[in-house]
């Protein structure tokens, strides 16, 4: 507990931001599953995740990361 106030808000504002992102992999990306553990297949299966809602959001002409999930 040695750290200042201001430091905790911004550590646990960062944690939200992971929260959003795996609830966007969930619910919107319906990657609900991990197709293995080992470190590289997760990379590749968020990567892949991410490059298609980006060529979602280009396709749609739309802006998603301004939409509220």
């Amino acid at each position: 507990m040695d750290l200042p106030g201001e430091q905790i808000v911004s550590l646990y504002e960062n944690r939200w931001q992971v929260e959003l992102f795996f609830r966007f992999l969930k619910q919107v990306m319906k990657c609900e599953q991990l197709l293995t553990v080992q470190t590289a297949g997760v990379e590749i299966q968020i990567y892949c995740a991410i490059i298609a809602s980006l060529l979602l959001a280009y396709s749609d002409g739309r802006n998603n990361d301004k939409e509220k999930f």
